[in-house]
């Protein structure tokens, strides 16, 4: 084993020491139950050469397998790993540090060792076949085993240039902390929970609380991030902690002014002012306002829903500053807590001066730090008038019904099949971040599952909402967990797992989940207009007979100019444009066929779908998509 500095070593002990320590734990989520399809029966180690099929009882540590470095599969009872004996073709449990291959993986179902045998029962025994029928899934689910995620943790610093580290991690004696050098001093380096792993976003703490203080070094932060596997990942925003009411307020407002949660907002563009005028203006002119201040995602749907609806683009100042210049504390200028923060791509940047403002982005409406002098529009908030309404019939707080915009919402805890869903349908993040509030209310040891009227109808891997009279619906939003979609004909679930609210494929028929109802208590607003198929391409840029976009292959010269992922985005966004996405597969067969109008050979071009990790687990997105 390498000799690495004590900063690298600690951290890796401290995450794989904590993992092993919960591991016995019916409770760990990385924690599971192998079951053969055939039988029902659950995959069982009472020692080492001791396997068998048993009824399944996933709180039962003989039953617990996890996913360890190298595919290894580590049994949680034993703390051994799954391995073949290849000249009797058995199957046993031996020590993860064997120099024999223990990797497993999954294909069809089945279950293949290095050697390309599978797990397989036959008469009773469990062996390993080069022919097989045998398929195994998670415990009580129609899943792949393999859809289990592995969480790699890596190291920093010493001499292992970033490797991942080991798990299991064997540390049997206290002899091996002599090798640790520097175990007992404080490290000079050691991760903090600040991450721009979201590209679309600026910097924000990985357990979501607020970015309220700054203090960068000389020319940090970089401008060019390089994402690693070992950051956890959040939204920049605290609403699963914030105790935020269900219960809808009515509000009205003077003309002029938007309601929204108890409060009037006003978008003052006209005679853009610096920030000490801006703020003037609002309390002297506006009645006694103050510049707006934002707690909750919420305020980027009160932002994106009523405002900027037309194609100037403005940057609007908000009632935030920062106080010093290193450390920068960032506070509302009227006096209310800072307990949210959504700061733009590559923000907060380390202030020039010792006052600074923030305005928010008019294209983005991402958090910018600006200079307190620059003249722009501005947002004034004041108190609105609460009134209390009658409540909306069939849709009462007390029957279980929770209220948000134009929607009420219910959830239903009862196993279904898919066939006796509600209607719910998400059509932007918005909702979701709301249906996760709803969700956080039903978290369990174990994780719950609720459907949605997400559908292959076509068997073809093409999701639609479905409608209550079986006719097709525009996705216009998706947030797939981690390996989903995996599977052609599926129907959709939304789990309480982490990441809360994440969207995962069941079986239509045999999965059994809850329920999530929705009631639209006005007509829903229309979607944003398609791409007219029928306009024409700029110059150089070139489409298909109705395809929605138009494109733009590089080629010649600029194809020995190869570019990463986020160069390649960043030069097709200087266009005016993105990487391509896809929503259908007329759409690929299109641009496969502008590509090799242009180009012969084969070659490799990025497309826009980026992995995200949101809190450790892997998630799948399109670049030019705003979530």
């Amino acid at each position: 084993m390498p000799r690495l500095s004590g900063a690298t070593l600690y951290l890796c002990l401290l995450a794989l020491l904590e993992a092993d320590n919960t591991g016995a734990s019916a409770l760990d989520e990385d924690a599971f139950s192998i079951q053969h399809s055939g039988t029902s029966r659950c995959l069982s180690a009472q020692a080492p050469s001791r396997l068998n099929l048993s009824p399944c009882d996933p709180k039962n540590s003989s039953q617990q397998w996890k996913w360890s470095s190298g595919h290894r599969l580590f049994h949680v009872g034993t703390s051994l790993c799954l391995a073949m004996d290849l000249p009797v073709k058995k199957v046993s449990l031996i020590d993860c540090g064997s120099t024999d291959p223990l990797w497993w993986q999954c294909a069809d179902g089945a279950l293949y060792t290095a050697y390309q045998m599978a797990l397989s029962l036959s008469e009773g025994k469990l062996v390993a076949k080069r022919e097989s029928n045998d398929t195994w899934v998670i415990g009580g689910s129609q899943s792949n085993i393999c859809m289990k995620p592995y969480r790699v943790v890596h190291t920093t610093d010493g001499n292992s240039a970033g490797l991942p580290c080991e798990f299991p991690f064997n540390l049997s004696d206290t002899d091996s902390l002599t090798k640790l050098s520097g175990f007992s001093k404080m490290p000079s380096k050691m991760w903090i929970g600040l991450h721009q792993l979201d590209t679309s976003q600026g910097w924000q703490w990985s357990d979501g609380s607020p970015l309220s203080f700054l203090r960068w070094e000389k020319d940090m932060p970089p401008t060019s991030l390089l994402i690693e596997a070992d950051c956890g990942k959040r939204l920049n925003h605290t609403d699963a902690a914030a105790a935020e009411s269900f219960i809808y307020n009515e509000t009205v407002c003077e003309n002029g002014w938007v309601p929204w949660s108890g409060f009037c907002y006003k978008l003052v563009k006209d005679g853009p002012k610096n920030f000490t005028d801006a703020q003037n203006h609002c309390n002297v002119s506006e009645g006694g306002a103050a510049l707006a201040s934002f707690h909750s995602i919420d305020s980027k749907e009160l932002i994106s829903t009523n405002f900027h609806a037309d194609s100037n683009i403005l940057n609007v100042w908000i009632g935030l500053i920062g106080v010093g210049l290193n450390p920068t504390t960032f506070k509302w200028t009227d006096e209310k807590p800072l307990t949210f923060t959504y700061w733009d791509q590559k923000q907060p940047m380390q202030p020039s001066q010792s006052s600074s403002c923030v305005f928010y982005s008019g294209k983005s409406h991402g958090w910018q730090v600006g200079v307190c002098t620059e003249k722009l529009p501005f947002m004034c908030q004041k108190k609105g008038e609460v009134i209390e309404s009658p409540a909306v019939v069939g849709c009462s707080f007390k029957d279980g019904w929770r209220r948000h915009g134009n929607s009420c919402y219910k959830v239903n805890t009862e196993q279904v099949p898919f066939k006796d869903h509600c209607n719910i349908t998400i059509r932007n993040r918005f909702e979701q971040a709301f249906i996760n509030r709803l969700l956080g209310e039903h978290i369990k040891t174990e994780p719950q599952y609720f459907w949605i009227a997400l559908q292959d109808i076509k068997n073809t891997g093409e999701y639609q909402w479905i409608s209550p009279d079986g006719s097709p619906g525009v996705v216009t939003y998706t947030n797939w967990g981690w390996a989903n979609p995996a599977q052609d004909g599926g129907c959709v679930v939304i789990t309480t797992r982490k990441p809360l609210g994440s969207w995962e494929v069941k079986n239509c028929t045999f999965f059994k989940a809850g329920t999530i109802c929705k009631k639209d208590l006005s007509p829903p607003p229309p979607p944003e207009p398609e791409p007219n198929p029928n306009a024409t391409c700029s110059d150089g840029w070139v489409s298909r007979q109705g395809i929605r976009y138009c494109y733009k292959v590089f080629h010649e010269e600029r194809v020995s100019r190869k570019r990463s992922w986020e160069e390649a985005r960043r030069f097709c966004q200087a266009l005016g444009g993105d990487l391509p996405s896809f929503t259908n597969v007329t759409e690929m067969v299109a641009l496969h066929s502008i590509i090799r109008e242009t180009i012969s050979n084969n070659r490799y071009f990025w497309v826009g779908s980026g992995d995200e990790e949101i809190q450790m687990v892997y998630s799948w997105m399109w670049s030019g998509v705003a979530r």
